[in-house]
């Protein structure tokens, strides 16, 4: 029975809130013989809270589905500051020490949520003489200079992309998410033979299975939206979103007195609050903002709305491809989606049919497109049909599982390096 050990500091078991690429892909590999080991912070990345340890303890270990989850105490924090940074570190020491003399597993795979976890499998790779596999999710540092506007020029940044490439080029295998992430990574003298493409993906079963009751908040606040049409957002609030352009667009749709649509904004981030007090500034009466909702009641809250909306501000990083975790949500219920990007021509909404692909920052092609969904109903659920078919052929958990299987397999008895 091979071993594998995933580091990902932001991983996430079931009824918590975020995404659940790599517990539904270990569940998908322990079905086919695989043992897993994933090592989590226990601190929640989505709601800035503790979610698994009591107080006192600092570790705590258990199977979901038959997934070994190693949770770790970390610092807390609540924004994307120094305790954040703290946060990273405290994982990738309290990672290295719990792994450290543990039983050698055969694969390691680091997810690059940040370099610090992927440096701690390399370290650990390396202490075990075992299988070093790079997932790449986010592009770093390329994200922080795209998005965050920081100059290349830094010593910060200069390290950061030192590290990057010493990464890749240890790595036996290299896993992106983004489709056109390969062509970036091989930019860097890195061998195109060692890269392989998994996008993200969505366990159909919580969609096929009887729905969750979702809280008393929640259903009071559907009731008091029946018979409108509901466009939801659903993930994180931050300067990456752009989500100042749907506000724009409900504030359009306000000025034409066309109140029937109304936008449920769900999730956290550190654009939050700024929103919420434009939209009470505004008095944007057509807009709801909503706590994270736990992955295992998204379908239900999916079953209850008209369109799934996400959306990305205009940023160089994107031409690389995107892999949106909502996106998917959004298809697998069987929702059209309107997307708001850019750059990105191959995303899932344009290959399936199952939406709009709309140029981000522009508020009245918002309004239009939702005008037209409310007049032509029976297009709008052919979209959502288009939508739920594309995923059921290209990026349910239970196929991209086997593919990962396979990947893993050729790795160990055919080194790619």
């Amino acid at each position: 029975m091979p071993k594998l050990w995933i580091l990902n500091h932001y991983a996430i078991g079931p009824n918590e809130s975020g995404g659940t690429r790599h517990f539904d892909l270990a569940g998908e590999l322990v079905q086919l013989g695989w043992e897993v080991t994933i090592f989590a912070a226990s601190f929640n990345h989505q709601t800035h809270s503790e979610a698994h340890l009591l107080p006192g303890e600092t570790i705590k270990e258990e199977y979901h589905n038959g997934v070994h989850f190693v949770w770790l105490k970390t610092e807390a924090y609540q924004d994307n500051g120094r305790d954040r940074v703290r946060n990273m570190l405290d994982y990738t020491k309290k990672v290295l020490q719990t792994a450290w003399k543990r039983e050698k597993p055969d694969m390691i795979i680091g997810s690059s949520v940040h370099l610090l976890a992927v440096l701690s499998a390399y370290w650990l790779a390396r202490h075990h003489r075992c299988r070093f596999i790079f997932e790449v999710r986010d592009l770093w540092p390329q994200v922080l200079i795209d998005i965050g506007k920081v100059s290349e020029r830094q010593p910060i940044i200069r390290l950061l992309r030192r590290l990057e490439i010493f990464l890749y080029r240890k790595a036996d295998g290299i896993i992106t998410l983004l489709p056109k992430a390969g062509e970036y990574i091989a930019q860097f003298n890195i061998p195109k033979e060692k890269i392989f493409y998994l996008p993200n993906g969505v366990n159909l079963t919580r969609y096929d299975s009887s729905p969750r009751p979702l809280s008393i908040e929640m259903e009071n606040i559907f009731q008091s939206l029946s018979g409108k049409f509901i466009a939801i957002y659903t993930g994180t609030h931050g300067i990456a979103n752009g989500l100042d352009t749907i506000l724009d667009a409900a504030c359009a749709l306000k000025n034409l007195g066309k109140m029937n649509i109304h936008f449920l904004l769900v999730g956290n981030g550190p654009e939050k609050p700024r929103l919420q007090n434009r939209a009470a500034q505004e008095q944007l009466d057509n807009v709801t903002f909503v706590n994270p909702v736990a992955k295992e009641y998204v379908p239900s809250l999916l079953r209850k709305v008209n369109t799934g909306m996400h959306s990305f501000q205009d940023s160089p990083v994107f031409q690389w491809g995107v892999s949106p975790n909502k996106i998917f949500d959004y298809m697998a219920a069987g929702l059209p989606v309107i997307f708001l990007c850019d750059r990105a021509d191959d995303n899932p909404v344009a290959l399936s049919g199952g939406g709009v692909v709309l140029p981000g920052g522009h508020k009245d092609d918002i309004v239009q497109t939702l005008l037209e969904m409310v007049e032509h109903p029976e297009r709008t659920a052919e979209w959502g049909r288009k939508a739920r078919q594309y995923v059921e052929t290209e990026h349910a958990s239970a196929i991209l599982g086997q593919r990962l299987a396979t990947l893993l397999t050729q790795n160990l008895e055919n080194p790619f390096s």
